[in-house]
């Protein structure tokens, strides 16, 4: 995993996406199954995958937005950019990580973020869960606005920033 601040292309260190609880692994796929996660039914993000739905969902996913819920990734294929707006002191900034295969990432209730997948780009992904076979299709998306912010996910995650 590599990780950029978009402001100014310097490299992120590993101590503040520990601090805005983003956690980003590489396994091989054999090994996330004996760390007890399940995986859901596989999803390709490309134009050659969704055809006229292309443009509705990447317009989605490249909306600044949150969930409820804690959101685990894995990545089977392909590659994308994922931006984790970084809010410290008053201050805001994109952290953009790049996925790549074998990255297994967890994006934690209320942060914000948005997909960015390159011209002709594809990823193929899976949602998972640890320790259930309860594995819901997609966590529930909320695009950033005023009620969004306060959205108790969202209050309790910037509570638990500024403790940290």
């Amino acid at each position: 995993m590599h990780a950029v601040y978009l402001s100014n292309s310097t490299t992120v260190q590993p101590s503040v996406l520990e601090a805005i609880h983003f956690q980003c692994f590489s396994l091989p796929q054999d090994k996330l199954e004996q760390e007890g996660f399940h995986l859901g039914k596989p999803f390709q993000i490309s134009q050659a995958a969704l055809g006229d739905q292309f443009k509705a969902i990447i317009a989605k996913i490249s909306t600044e937005h949150m969930h409820d819920g804690n959101e685990f990734r894995y990545v089977l294929d392909g590659s994308a950019s994922l931006d984790l707006r970084y809010e410290s002191a008053g201050d805001s900034d994109w952290i953009r990580v790049t996925l790549t295969p074998s990255d297994l990432l967890v994006v934690p209730a209320g942060l914000y973020h948005r997909v960015v997948l390159e011209a002709e780009g594809s990823i193929k992904m899976v949602t998972c869960v640890k320790n259930s076979t309860n594995i819901p299709e997609a966590p529930v998306f909320h695009p950033r606005d005023p009620d969004t912010d306060n959205r108790p996910a969202r209050k309790a995650y910037l509570q638990s920033i500024s403790a940290g």
